[in-house]
């Protein structure tokens, strides 16, 4: 598989390389990966999205809850606790 410098090129030409990756082994399941540098996902937050998993947490909310109130990745709400933490 190549990658493209677009998520909708890459669309294009996956079916394509899915007929022929499965034509060299044939029964063999196909599995694509998407760069993380091509996903649609923001990897920082703004403002007021950083502002509200700080009061969450300064609230006492757990790091799992307030990813699912503010609309981010676990990941990111622990790496702000960390800041927070001082570590």
């Amino acid at each position: 598989m190549n990658t493209f410098d677009t998520i909708s090129r890459h669309g294009l030409r996956a079916p394509t390389e899915a007929t022929e990756d499965g034509r060299l082994a044939a029964g063999t399941p196909v599995f694509f990966y998407l760069w993380p540098q091509y996903a649609t996902v923001p990897h920082e937050l703004g403002p007021p999205e950083s502002l509200a998993v700080r009061a969450a947490l300064a609230a006492g909310t757990g790091i799992r809850r307030t990813a699912r109130l503010v609309g981010t990745g676990n990941a990111t709400v622990a790496r702000i606790a960390a800041e927070m933490r001082g570590g």
